[in-house]
Order: C-alpha cells, then sequence, then structure tokens
C-alpha cells in the first residue's frame, strides 16, 4: 500500500493506520531551526546595541521570534489533533474486536 494524505492534508496514512512520526520530525526539526534563528537575533541585537545595524536588525530579530512562537502554538495545536485522532483510532480497533 502507498502512503496517502488525510482529507486535512496533516497526516501520513499507511494500511489504514496514521502514521505521524514524519509530521513529528518536521515539526521538531522546524521548531529547532527557528529557536536557533531567534536566539541568534536576539543575540546579534543585544551584542550591536547602540549601532544602526542593532536598530535594523531589532524589528527583524522581533518578527523571528513572533514567527517562532506561532510555530509553537500550530505545532502543539496540531499534536494534541493527532493524539485525539490517534484515540479514534484506537477506539476503533477495539470496538471491532
Amino acid at each position: 500500500m502507498s502512503d496517502i494524505r488525510s482529507s486535512s492534508g496533516s497526516a501520513v496514512q499507511h494500511g489504514g493506520r496514521l502514521r505521524t512520526e514524519l509530521l513529528g520530525i518536521y515539526l521538531n526539526d522546524h521548531l529547532a531551526g527557528a529557536t536557533v534563528g531567534t536566539r541568534r537575533a536576539q543575540h546579534m541585537v543585544t551584542t550591536l546595541r547602540g549601532s544602526a545595524l542593532a536598530e535594523a536588525l531589532e524589528p527583524i530579530a522581533t518578527e523571528i521570534a513572533q514567527d517562532r512562537a506561532s510555530l509553537l502554538e500550530r505545532a502543539q495545536r496540531q499534536l494534541r489533533t493527532l493524539e485525539d485522532l490517534r484515540l479514534q483510532e484506537a477506539q476503533t480497533v477495539f470496538r471491532t474486536t
């Protein structure tokens, strides 16, 4: 059987069972990159404080931090949804056995 996207496009199915490992890896990697980017931008602003470069970087650093917070919120929401789907799948399996 081949992998397919669910109707929401959020989980990969294989053989009728949800596979969330790849989505988890993707979200974790994306969040790690966003965390590093946030910390680096904030470090540059702090290190260069008082310079024209720091003034230019400050709004960008703020935007990067906001993007990371948004990603974290979405990832947590997505993981809760996936957990709900796993629970529904388990309930279906127990009902049919």
